[in-house]
């Protein structure tokens, strides 16, 4: 298991030599090809006259899941659960606290810099803000061209030629390479963003609430751009979202954060037919019926989400919960499987 100083600055990683074996992830891969074990990640607090080390925030705690390639699981909750944290602890845009990340069985937080830059090709991220993830003074061609640039791949035709085919496959036009991201409307920097992740052609792709910042009428035109990369590209994706109406629509399996948690786990259809958890009940009754007329019975959660850095005993949920009792209060719950494949963390449940 990993483990390492919160307070050393990111990145600073063994530097290893110059690997030339085959990156891990080429060829055929059946099963799992993400597999993460009680990911952690505590952003220290400092205060006082000297700038003592007063606590952490405990932003992720303690999180295990697994994707299979080709599929998505959705991550949801409310702002602030810790889903962008997990996201990009796993591609170490920040480095996490401790747990284990495996990636077509290789240990992602163990990998020195040189090695780690390689198997980034594999692994991509797509931003929330397609706008501030790209660079204003770049056209589109050289905003794809210099991620091939970086990564070694191809000459000067080559990379034209990678270009205009990733340019195709999201929908822009051949024209489009010679644009910059100020000239495209938001769902059309967004697919510029997308661009840029597959070029590489990955295996894994963190969505991290890719279409938040785009209109409605947008949204679904890039959902169903991801789901047809996904299908023609066997790509495996963990989409992070707030939005579960999107998610169910994306998702094959869904996680439910709360306070860096996990407390639900299931395939979308089981968890949105029948969650356990009381948490799940209240996301998921928040989200709107699509027919005129019908309403859904709306559960209103009373009081306010605790403090990360100081989190009440027993269970995290214990002073929201309208089914609490003094167990809940004392006795942190683990997550266990209830039934196949559905996995909650409550201790009325099972």
């Amino acid at each position: 298991m990993y483990m390492m100083d919160t307070r050393l600055p990111a990145g600073s990683l063994t530097k290893g030599s110059r690997d030339t074996a085959p990156l891990v992830g080429d060829g055929d891969i059946i099963g799992d090809i993400i597999m993460v074990r009680h990911l952690r990640k505590y952003f220290p607090v400092y205060g006082g006259l000297f700038s003592r080390l007063k606590g952490y925030i405990r932003a992720v705690e303690d999180v295990s899941f697994s994707i299979p390639r080709g599929r998505t699981l959705g991550l949801v909750g409310e702002s602030g659960c810790g889903k962008t944290t997990t996201g990009r602890a796993l591609l170490r845009l920040i480095e996490p606290t401790s747990g284990e990340f495996l990636f077509h069985g290789e240990s992602v937080f163990r990998l020195p810099r040189e090695k780690l830059r390689r198997l980034r090709r594999k692994m991509q991220i797509i931003f929330q803000d397609p706008f501030s993830s790209l660079n204003p003074r770049k056209s589109v061609g050289s905003t794809i061209g210099e991620v091939l640039k970086i990564h070694r791949l191809g000459g000067g035709k080559e990379r034209r030629e990678m270009t205009e085919w990733v340019i195709s496959k999201v929908g822009l036009l051949p024209s489009d390479i010679h644009r910059y991201p100020h000239e495209f409307s938001g769902g059309g920097r967004q697919r510029i963003a997308i661009a840029r992740a597959i070029v590489l052609r990955p295996d894994f792709i963190v969505c991290d609430e890719p279409i938040s910042a785009l209109d409605v009428s947008i949204q679904a035109q890039i959902i169903n751009l991801l789901k047809e990369l996904q299908e023609e590209l066997h790509l495996s994706y963990l989409f992070i979202a707030h939005d579960l109406h999107v998610v169910r629509h994306i998702s094959d399996e869904v996680a439910v954060m709360y306070m860096g948690r996990i407390v639900e786990r299931a395939e979308v259809k089981e968890l949105f037919k029948g969650p356990l958890h009381p948490y799940s009940r209240a996301l998921i009754s928040a989200v709107p019926v699509p027919e005129p007329g019908k309403k859904g019975r709306r559960l209103i959660l009373k009081g306010e989400i605790p403090s990360p850095q100081n989190p009440p005993t027993g269970c995290p949920f214990h002073t929201r919960c309208p089914e609490k009792d003094a167990l809940c209060r004392e006795v942190a719950p683990e997550l266990k499987e209830v039934s196949r494949g559905h996995w909650v963390s409550c201790l009325r449940v099972g």
